[in-house]
């Protein structure tokens, strides 16, 4: 796995890695072009993260500029339980209606 630090044309700077993925057995549920493996954005702040699948083999040799279009092409990923949290926050919530509209 390599590791590439740049700052894109903004002056926001990231990491970028790749992900070699090992096929599981039977089933795979992942996209297409994410079933060998991604290439992994992060701000460096944290605060977005991109995911691109079929991605150019030698892409840790690429210039800044070269990064910057990959990361731009690359899909926006949500944090792992980012979603889980939203949803049980939203469940609280109805629930929290659901008691004051019995009273």
């Amino acid at each position: 796995m390599a590791l590439v630090s740049f700052m894109d044309s903004k002056g926001r700077s990231w990491r970028a890695w790749d992900v070699e993925r090992v096929r599981p057995r039977g089933e795979d549920f992942l996209e297409a072009s994410f079933r060998d493996g991604w290439l992994v954005f992060e701000s460096e702040d944290g605060r977005e993260r991109r995911r691109l699948g079929d991605y150019p083999r030698r892409w840790n040799e690429m210039s800044p500029v070269e990064l910057e279009r990959l990361c731009a092409s690359a899909t926006l990923a949500t944090r792992p339980g980012a979603l889980g949290r939203a949803a049980e926050t939203r469940q609280h919530e109805r629930e929290g209606q659901g008691d004051a509209a019995a009273r």
